[in-house]
């Protein structure tokens, strides 16, 4: 079984949205908890279904956990623009 640890990847692009969202919105940006947004976001990916399927093919095929990270990462930046999304005004 392929063991993939994609927190970092969405650590890293949540930094990069949140730096966004601190210029246009500081006040929104400090009163969210990233925490929060990043249990939102594994939340989502656990319900997505193409996620989940191209996961299942990546174990399924024997990818490496950095091959099967990799593949996913386009899902993982489609799931964290939707998620900080629904904080915007």
């Amino acid at each position: 079984m392929t063991t993939l640890d994609i927190k970092p990847q969405i650590e890293m692009l949540l930094e990069k949205q949140w730096s966004d969202l601190a210029a246009t919105h500081p006040h929104l940006a400090a009163a969210l908890d990233r925490r929060m947004v990043m249990g939102a976001v594994v939340y989502e990916l656990a319900r997505d279904p193409a996620y989940q399927e191209s996961l299942a093919r990546a174990e399924a095929v024997g990818q490496t956990a950095s091959i099967a990270t990799q593949t996913l990462l386009p899902m993982v930046e489609r799931i964290v623009d939707r998620v900080m999304k629904l904080f915007l005004p």
